[in-house]
C-alpha cells in the first residue's frame, strides 16, 4: 500500500508524540550545531520527510532497539515509560509505508548464462543440426533445486574452454561448402 503524502495521522502523531521525545533524548547530540556521527536529525520536522531520509530512520530504529541511543551519558527514554517503544512503532510503522512517488527500485540484474540443456536447444533452433555439444559440460549448478538461477550459474574456465570447442564443432557442421575455394587472379 502507498503512502499517502502528507497523511494527516502521521503528520499530527509526529508533531504531538514523536517530535517531543526526538527533543527530549536525541536533538542535544544530532542537531544543527556540531552533530555527532555528522548526523543532524532536527532537519526532519514533518513524518514525510522522515520518510524521505528513509536510510538514516531505518539505522536509527535499529540504534534504538539495540539500545545504543541515546548512549550512556545522556538521559535515555525509560523501558517502563513506553517512550523507546512509541519511538520504534511510529518509526518502524512509517517506514513500512511504500513511497509511490519515486521510480521503482527493480534490484540488481544477474547476467544469466545458458544452462547446458538451453545451450543444446539453442543450437538445434539456431543451426537445425540435432548436436549434443553440451554432453560434455560440467554439470550446472543448483540452488534453491533449481539449475537456472543467474545468482547460482557461474562460468569456470573449464566450462569456457568447452564452449569454445562447441562452437569450432558446431561451425563445422554447420557450414557446408563445396571445398576449399581457388583464389581469382
Amino acid at each position: 500500500m502507498c503512502a499517502q503524502e502528507g497523511n494527516p495521522q502521521r503528520e499530527t502523531e509526529f508533531v504531538q508524540k514523536i517530535q517531543p521525545l526526538l527533543k527530549k533524548y536525541c536533538y542535544e547530540c544530532h542537531g544543527e550545531v556540531s552533530p555527532q556521527a555528522d548526523l543532524i536529525l532536527t532537519k526532519y520536522q514533518t513524518g514525510q520527510q522522515v520518510l524521505e531520509g528513509r536510510k538514516v530512520w531505518l539505522h536509527a530504529v535499529q540504534m534504538l532497539r539495540d539500545n545504543e541511543m541515546p548512549p550512556d551519558r545522556g538521559e535515555k527514554p525509560s523501558s517502563a515509560k513506553p517512550e523507546r517503544g512509541l519511538l520504534v512503532d511510529w518509526l518502524t510503522a512509517a517506514l513500512a509505508s511504500n513511497d509511490c512517488r519515486g521510480a521503482p527500485e527493480p534490484g540488481r540484474v544477474t547476467l544469466r548464462r545458458m544452462t547446458r540443456y538451453e545451450y543444446r536447444n539453442s543450437v538445434r533452433d539456431l543451426t537445425m543440426i540435432d548436436y549434443e555439444p553440451a554432453k560434455d559440460f560440467p554439470a550446472d549448478d543448483t540452488g534453491y533445486g533449481f539449475d537456472n538461477i543467474g545468482d547460482v550459474l557461474s562460468l569456470p574456465p573449464i566450462l569456457l574452454e568447452k564452449y569454445l570447442a562447441a562452437a569450432e564443432e558446431i561451425a563445422a557442421k554447420a557450414i557446408v561448402g563445396e571445398g576449399p575455394t581457388k583464389p581469382v587472379a
